[in-house]
């Protein structure tokens, strides 16, 4: 087995080497043609675009740790440190992409549980292999190889979460690794694997050890669990799912705006408190079909933005996404109402505090200023942005296009 496990190490090791130096080769290329891995392979490197836009994610995602170490900025608002740390270079360099996730699980802990939650993740990882290595030992041996196996996948699980991010399919193995883990633990060593043990039943339940505790005791217990597990199952499953429902019915282009608002509206109620992507993904779409929404739409629009809008920034005020969101409603609804531009002015200044570098950000500041009056502003601001980024823009010419098209659209209206 060892022989053969340093084989197959050294057999891996000698093809990365070979695909490295032979990337480059005119076979290769011929061969990579009619296969989407090896053409990945050959334009892997420093200047990929992917994995510069990763390097900027790790480097925002350690300086964000640096504003934060102890606690962080909270479970899943990796995007919101990133944002806030987030380059004008940096973010032609993601091709407006916004890393909500950091595609590294240790970066993740860093940045949204502080030292904290590093430490109690990185615990979970290093009392696995402490497992491991102390109890495979006493294994018969082909216990021992499956037990190797296991070891193996969980060291490939951390690896990849190094470069990736985990998801609900992702997890389940996880999960299921890490279950193994906990039966080589609890399970004395000879009889892990059924040896030496006659199969004649489970053994006592969870009740039953817990020794000491009279009847009443127990079924209290057994109450007060059995509410809080169905307090959590409508928490994390029934609200969740019943919200994501209607969401999808919210982002429907083709149903009326009065429809969309309405599914909006049942997928708040659901799940209120994971209320902020579906208004986020749904005003910026009510955003784009403004022209075709009814002046009563329009009108509906305008106060689930004040009233549920305005209520979800207060559990997440540096969501600047919600915060660009908003403001471009109140710009649609301000032609006739000096108030509601100036809340899209402190919508489009906290955004901007938020997520300086962002390029929605820039085109959410120009039209700002066109909706004042300042059209000269307006193009100030995209000028001025296009010639710091010169040199950047001509790298990633798409963004230069938006931006250019935002320009004659504002010279136009002008």
């Amino acid at each position: 087995v060892r022989i053969a496990s340093v084989a197959l190490a050294a057999g891996g090791a000698v093809i990365v080497v070979v695909f490295l130096l032979a990337r480059e080769t005119q076979a290769f290329e011929s061969v990579a043609e009619s296969s989407l891995t090896l053409r990945r392979i050959a334009t892997l490197g420093p200047d990929d675009r992917s994995v510069r836009s990763r390097w900027t994610s790790t480097r925002m995602g350690l300086q964000g740790f640096a504003d934060r170490p102890v606690l962080g900025w909270g479970p899943e608002n990796y995007t919101v440190a990133y944002d806030s740390r987030l380059t004008e270079r940096g973010a032609v360099d993601s091709s407006l992409l916004t890393f909500d996730q950091a595609h590294n699980r240790v970066i993740e802990e860093m940045v949204t549980t502080g030292a904290l939650g590093l430490a109690a993740y990185l615990a979970i990882w290093l009392v696995m292999a402490w497992v491991l290595a102390r109890r495979i030992r006493d294994l018969p041996p082909d216990a021992q190889l499956f037990a190797m196996l296991i070891g193996s996948a969980l060291a490939g699980y951390f690896v990849q979460n190094l470069l990736l991010f985990d998801t609900p399919a992702t997890v389940v193995q996880l999960l299921l690794l890490m279950g193994f883990v906990l039966y080589l633990e609890t399970t004395p060593a000879e009889t892990a694997f059924g040896q030496g043990r006659a199969h004649d039943g489970p053994g006592p339940g969870g009740l039953e050890r817990l020794g000491g505790l009279e009847g009443p005791v127990k079924a209290g217990a057994a109450v007060v669990g059995g509410v809080a597990m169905l307090v959590l199952l409508y928490f994390a499953v029934i609200g969740p799912l019943s919200g994501s429902r209607e969401t999808v019915g919210a982002l429907d282009e083709n149903r009326s705006g009065t429809e969309r608002l309405r599914s909006l509206q049942a997928s708040i109620d659901a799940a209120p408190w994971l209320a902020v992507y579906p208004l986020r993904f749904t005003l910026t779409g009510l955003n784009v079909k403004w022209a075709d929404l009814t002046a009563l739409e329009r009108q509906a629009t305008f106060e689930v933005a004040m009233g549920e809008g305005e209520a979800a920034l207060e559990s997440e005020p540096r969501e600047w996404r919600l915060h660009l969101a908003l403001a471009r409603i109140y710009q649609r609804a301000s032609p006739d109402d000096d108030a509601t531009l100036a809340l899209a002015r402190e919508h489009t200044d906290r955004a901007s505090e938020a997520a300086p570098g962002r390029i929605e950000v820039l085109e959410l500041r120009a039209a700002q200023h066109f909706h004042e009056g300042d059209a000269e502003a307006a193009l100030r601001v995209i000028d001025e942005y296009v010639e710091r980024n010169e040199e950047y823009l001509d790298e990633n010419p798409r963004i230069g296009r938006r931006l250019a098209a935002v320009r004659r659209e504002i010279e136009e209206k002008q």
